[in-house]
């Protein structure tokens, strides 16, 4: 019996390690944006599996052209006097 490769993990990880450094950086990004510029067509399972590994991925939805949009981002990180770290 043949085992399957787990070539599709880590593709998945791979794109989670795109999607989580343009977070990081500040991006807000869309479902589009996240497959025009980083090649990830499903957006919102790299997003489940980022919250999974404890990012806290935020969502806002956006009206754009009359069609409700998912906005993904991260807040930035602070130290105790409130200034970014």
């Amino acid at each position: 019996m043949k085992t399957q490769k787990p070539k599709k993990r880590a593709h998945a990880a791979t794109q989670c390690d795109r999607l989580l450094a343009a977070l990081m950086r500040g991006e807000r990004i869309t479902r589009l944006e996240s497959i025009t510029r980083y090649k990830i067509l499903n957006t919102w399972q790299r997003v489940r599996e980022l919250r999974d590994a404890g990012h806290e991925v935020l969502v806002d939805y956006e009206t754009r052209n009359g069609a409700r949009v998912a906005v993904y981002y991260m807040q930035p990180k602070t130290n105790p006097e409130g200034l970014p770290a």
